[in-house]
């Protein structure tokens, strides 16, 4: 089986140790990141995007246009379940950036033949791009597709509707979000045992 993860950035170390498990079970996995961590966890294939909020300018952006819109990027979504409702100006940007970015992605999507992928795996909820544009295409190629939301991604920003209506399966490690979306499925994050010595009793 051929598994890929997509993810804006490898945030916490756990796709490094899914990678490794796919492969000690004998399948293909790759992960792709828009841009390289803050924590310098290890890059698979790395597309170092531009307009990405790595950028504090893309950040301050941000925060002016929800704050035109009387909200925040860390106010938490109390809608059940909770989608990305962008403002006009929002949606166009994000549909500018896309567009300038498309070229990069899709070559690096032929590059490492990324649409023969069995399972996507969207770490986030999030694609390349906010319309969707390559799930769409797995989608129609009978690929399966999963999304695993951590927090911040699903309490701030919300589901991505053009994303979501795809998804087959859902799941969290956070407890709370499985309040807001029963559709999420509970799994724990996968931790490095190796780092530790055995307990004798």
């Amino acid at each position: 089986m051929k598994i890929l993860y997509i993810t804006p950035e490898h945030v916490s170390g756990t796709l490094s140790l899914f990678q490794a498990e796919h492969r000690r079970r004998g399948d293909e996995c790759r992960f792709v990141t828009f841009w390289h961590s803050r924590w310098d966890y290890p890059d698979d294939i790395c597309l170092h995007l531009p307009f990405m909020p790595n950028r504090s300018w893309v950040r301050t952006v941000k925060r002016f246009l929800l704050g035109m819109r009387g909200t925040s990027p860390d106010k938490v979504r109390i809608e059940y379940p909770p989608y990305w409702n962008p403002g006009p100006i929002e949606r166009v940007l994000f549909a500018i950036r896309d567009n300038l970015n498309w070229s990069r992605i899709a070559k690096v999507i032929e590059e490492h033949a990324l649409d023969t992928f069995d399972v996507i795996h969207l770490d986030g909820g999030l694609d390349f791009t906010r319309d969707g544009r390559f799930i769409k295409q797995c989608v129609q190629n009978q690929r399966r597709l999963a999304c695993f939301f951590h927090g911040s991604d699903f309490r701030n920003r919300g589901i991505v509707r053009e994303i979501d209506q795809y998804v087959e399966l859902r799941l969290t490690s956070e407890w709370d979000l499985l309040e807001l979306d029963p559709r999420l499925g509970y799994l724990y994050l996968p931790f490095d045992t190796t780092r530790y010595a055995d307990r004798e009793y």
